[in-house]
Parts: structure tokens; sequence; C-alpha cells
């Protein structure tokens, strides 16, 4: 969706923007839900939501005419390219098939990116994401100004992140690798 012009680059600028959608989709009848303001919501005859990140919305409906009537509802008010089935958003990959009713949702081109980021990408894989023998503890940490160093130019804090974005994502099995290294984040050493 295009942001009416006059609000590029404004310091209240997404301030200003989300709450223009919100009172238009107040106005069509739907409710931003309590629990994530970023999701609105319309109960009439069928039930619909709308996704909304910064300013790329994602709707879904029971059936393509209700998916138009969104569109034309939108239309109406605000400028936006229809950029049809939903495929790729924020390093999730989407894979919909509409015969067997079924959404396959993966990361796996951003957990390549990770491993490139890192130059893993050429790494064996394993079934589990963690040896159970390996224990992490502080004695692994850098003791020298050399060596921790050497680990500030590791990108340990942004791996963290980012193995946390896909644990949040699609793979909860990362949840107890992501604790255990996130408590060395102010001085990793070499094994974490």
């Amino acid at each position: 969706m295009e942001q009416p012009e006059g609000l590029y680059g404004l310091k209240q600028a997404p301030r200003v923007w989300f709450r223009l959608l919100k009172d238009h989709l107040e106005c069509e009848g739907y409710t931003l839900m309590n629990c994530e303001a970023c999701v609105a919501v319309k109960i009439d005859i069928w039930l619909v939501f709308i996704s909304i990140y910064v300013d790329d919305l994602i709707l879904f409906a029971p059936n393509k005419v209700i998916t138009k009537q969104m569109k034309a509802t939108l239309h109406r008010r605000f400028e936006m390219k229809d950029l049809g089935p939903i495929h790729y958003i924020l390093g999730w990959e989407i894979t919909r098939n509409r015969s067997e009713r079924t959404v396959f949702i993966s990361q796996r081109q951003y957990a390549e990116k990770v491993l490139r980021r890192c130059d893993m990408e050429n790494c064996n894989g394993c079934k589990v994401p963690c040896s159970p023998e390996l224990k992490l503890s502080k004695v692994m940490c850098p003791t020298t100004r050399e060596k921790t160093l050497l680990m500030e130019k590791k990108p340990y804090r942004s791996v963290i992140g980012s193995l946390m974005y896909l644990m949040l994502g699609t793979r909860p099995d990362l949840a107890y690798v992501v604790r255990e290294c996130s408590q060395f984040l102010n001085n990793p050493g070499i094994l974490h």
C-alpha cells in the first residue's frame, strides 16, 4: 500500500499512517485485536482477517469473492498494488495447495542466509540442534583481552537473534540451544 504523500520522512509518519489505516478499517467494520494490534478481524457472514506489517497487508478470507471485496474496500481509500497470492514475507516462504487445502510454511531461505553470513553454508547437517553431552559454561568464556577482542569480531549476538527468529517462526526445536547460548551474549567463547 502507498502511504499518502506528506507522510514520508516525518518523525510521526508511522504513527499517523497506522492511525489512518486503523480508522479506515474500523469504519469498514473491522476490529483490531487486543492481543495483537497488527491483526484486524471482521465477523460478518464470514470471518476475515487482515494482517498488517508496516504498509504490507495480508488478507485472509474463506473464498476469492470475499477477498475481492476486501481489496475493493481498501482500493477505495488507498492507492495499492495487488501482489497476488502470498509466497514470501519477512523471511517466511508460504506454499499453498488449494486442492489439498494445505499451507506449508518454511524459513529455509532465511536459514541459508544466516549460514552464509556465518560462513557455514557448507557445514554438515545434523538430526538434533545440539549434542546432549555438550554443556556450556562460563569456563568456556574468554579470560584474556586478546581472546575477548577476537570474539568481539564474531557476529554472536546477531546470530543468536537470527536463531531466535527461526525458533519463534518455524523451528521450536531450537529453543533449548538459543536459551543456552543466550546466557553468554556479553562474553561468548569459541565453543559457545
